[in-house]
């Protein structure tokens, strides 16, 4: 079994100095073991200062010692959102995972998809717009002196405009879907033991039993009820109520 990181990271710049204060009261509720209070401590720094990647990570942590599943995947998965990369949030949701009671193992994803998820990934939805930005200046400073200045005698300029130009493109998409990535998630949390139906009704067959943890991804909602996929692109119907979103 994977061994638990139980390292609390602490990022006081994300914090005002009151929420600091909590944060750190929730830090050392978690050190001397009162992973209760330091949900308590946590959530309510989320309430008032609002979400980021170390209060979900300690927040989810604090609720996989506590042994709540659902809990500690849904925080744990909000946090990799915010940071992809970050290897204490990987590790420590792998262990959820792996307590899942309900097993799906996941359809292996096309090697572009990694690589375009890895890439759009590696910088916030600003830094892309930065970096667009500068690429486009450089673009159009190319165009500027390959037309405007009579300098079409400069072999290195026409692949300046082109390469730049695409470089750009590839940056505006790359910064789009990580923007959509975070602010409009597509997946959800199972948080109680659930049916999964073949239609949006109580009457509707049951296809399987969903429980606690399980990460399903949205196709479509109703007021009632949510069409979704399990992570190996089984479909169904599930209650609003018994699942939150990401």
């Amino acid at each position: 079994m994977r061994k638990l990181i139980l390292l609390l990271i602490v990022m006081a710049s994300h914090l005002s100095s009151h929420a600091d204060d909590g944060f750190q009261k929730g830090i050392e509720a978690f050190n001397n073991k009162n992973y209760k209070e330091a949900i308590a401590f946590f959530e309510e720094e989320i309430t008032v200062s609002g979400g980021n990647s170390t209060l979900y990570y300690n927040l989810g942590t604090a609720y996989l010692e506590s042994n709540n599943t659902a809990k500690a995947r849904l925080y744990l998965e909000r946090a990799l959102v915010l940071e992809p990369t970050n290897q204490n949030v990987i590790n420590n949701l792998n262990i959820v995972i792996d307590r899942v009671s309900t097993t799906i193992i996941p359809l292996e994803e096309f090697f572009l998809q990694r690589w375009w998820f890895k890439l759009q990934s590696m910088i916030s939805p600003t830094m892309w717009s930065i970096l667009s930005i500068f690429l486009l200046s450089i673009s159009l400073g190319a165009f500027y002196l390959l037309w405007f200045k009579n300098l079409s005698n400069a072999p290195i300029l026409k692949p300046i405009v082109f390469t730049s130009m695409l470089l750009m493109v590839i940056s505006m998409v790359a910064g789009i879907s990580r923007y959509n990535s975070i602010h409009d998630p597509s997946t959800a949390i199972v948080m109680k033991t659930s049916t999964l139906k073949s239609s949006p009704s109580d009457s509707g067959e049951s296809i399987s039993t969903l429980s606690p943890g399980v990460k399903l991804k949205i196709k479509e909602t109703t007021s009632e009820w949510i069409k979704v996929n399990t992570m190996n692109l089984e479909e169904g119907w599930i209650k609003v109520e018994e699942i939150e979103k990401i």
